[in-house]
């Protein structure tokens, strides 16, 4: 007499499956793993077992899969606000020109998704939500996987003179000549950045431009 399998334990194939890319570096496979199950005790379980079984709430997800809702992006203006920077004339020239070739490249990126990237060689350039309205930041150490890197307007500015300003505006120059773009960063680290830098707690992730454009 052959003892019948109780229900397999799907809880435990589930762990197993979240968890399986710490040893093995492979992306977890829920799906494969419970039809994998199914299809290996189906022949051999009784009818009671298979009901059990496929009222599962992890079988029933598997038949009936629930779709990932999109986020409503909210629509946020870019304006090109006036920023002054120094009391030293040719330092404060240099910073005003810097600031032209700024919101050139920000009028392109605020048209892109969230999370757009662009890779210009003073580092990232990226929009963010910050105070109910859309900014270009620039960030020395973008990182994917954090929520606290450095990320700076030309507001932010301390310190910087004209060369090193210079140096900006002609990096800037040089990009709107040859867009570049790195792979994008989820909106959810911007948010997240915007947040540990400049404690916004009413920022959104997902935007898009309004179509508001003024000083």
């Amino acid at each position: 007499m052959i003892d019948k399998p109780a229900t397999p334990d799907l809880e435990r194939i589930l762990k197993s499956a979240k968890y399986r890319f710490t040893a093995t570096g492979q992306s977890a496979d829920l799906a494969h793993d419970l039809e994998t199950v199914v299809a290996a005790c189906w022949g051999v379980m009784t009818s009671p077992q298979r009901e059990q079984l496929m009222s599962c709430p992890e079988v029933a997800e598997l038949l009936n899969p629930i779709q990932a809702s999109t986020p409503t992006p909210a629509a946020l203006p870019h304006y090109h606000h006036v920023v002054t920077y120094s009391s030293h004339h040719e330092e404060e020239n240099m910073f005003q020109s810097l600031m032209v070739h700024w919101y050139q490249v920000a009028d392109i990126l605020r048209q892109l998704p969230a999370g757009t990237v662009a890779s210009y060689q003073g580092g990232s350039l990226f929009v963010g939500a910050l105070n109910g309205e859309l900014y270009m930041f620039d960030s020395p150490d973008l990182d994917e996987a954090s929520t606290s890197f450095n990320m700076f307007r030309p507001d932010d500015f301390n310190g910087i003179g004209e060369d090193d300003l210079e140096t900006i505006r002609d990096n800037l120059v040089l990009w709107l000549q040859n867009p570049t773009y790195d792979a994008p960063v989820s909106p959810e680290a911007i948010m997240g950045s915007v947040v540990y830098n400049y404690s916004d707690s009413n920022n959104v992730a997902h935007w898009v431009w309004d179509g508001i454009e003024r000083a």
